[in-house]
């Protein structure tokens, strides 16, 4: 069986035929995709409407395609769980928000901690990245990006649209004995040399919980990976 290829983009579910005219769309569709008339996509609106669809015409930097049969998208995480990472080095930030965008992750807060060494992103991969991410795995919902934060701007911010905030730690209960639970989780990721004592008191100070992963050492993004699929996987 022919794989079905997924997009999610600003489309309107609710019109019988639709014409996409967004150039990097169009380009995958026709060049990187080369998909033909008469194939069949499915299509997102990123709000949880989806469509089977089918291709009927290309034309000059647009397509034209027709709506088969409309559903819901109830794949969707039931709890609602922000991750506030620190920026991390190298390509390993952008590993963590792919997957965890592709685990369920609703919001990702980027932070600039004490002993975070890259001090920014690229914003506009980092927003290509989620979105393929989201196509990719099947989501209903594209994860929000959120403005880089500095850390103590962070655990304010988490207090505010959270029920329950997590702070993974060395120093922490292990996560064998301490459950993740909430509808509305906060996960904070230190960065590569961990966080510094003035963090620690901030965050215990708040009355954020702090969770170990267990015994061995893991990498910033090891244990973001992880963390947010221990959030998520709850239904």
């Amino acid at each position: 069986m022919k794989k079905i290829h997924r997009f999610i983009g600003d489309f309107d579910i609710s019109q019988d035929s639709i014409v996409i005219t967004d150039k990097e769309l169009v380009n995958q569709i026709c060049v990187v995709l080369k998909l033909a008339v008469n194939e069949r996509i499915c299509i997102s609106d990123g709000k949880g409407n989806e469509a089977d669809a089918r291709i009927r015409e290309f034309k000059k930097n647009e397509i034209i395609i027709d709506i088969l049969t409309r559903f819901c998208n109830i794949k969707e995480p039931k709890n609602d769980v922000s991750l506030f990472l620190a920026i991390l080095k190298n390509e390993n930030f952008d590993l963590v928000v792919q997957k965890a965008s592709e685990i369920g992750i609703k919001k990702i807060i980027p932070m600039i901690t004490e002993r975070t060494i890259k001090q920014n992103i690229n914003r506009e991969r980092t927003q290509k990245i989620v979105k393929e991410a989201a196509e990719l795995s099947g989501r209903a919902y594209v994860p929000e990006i959120h403005q880089i934060m500095k850390f103590d701007d962070a655990i304010q911010y988490a207090k505010e649209i959270s029920e329950s905030t997590y702070f993974f730690d060395s120093t922490g209960k292990n996560i064998n004995t301490e459950k993740i639970i909430g509808e509305r989780i906060s996960l904070f990721i230190g960065p590569e040399g961990g966080w510094g004592d003035e963090e620690r008191i901030l965050a215990s100070d708040m009355g954020f919980p702090f969770i170990s992963l267990g015994d061995l050492t893991f990498r910033g993004e090891t244990a973001a990976i992880i963390a947010s699929y221990l959030a998520c996987k709850q239904r």
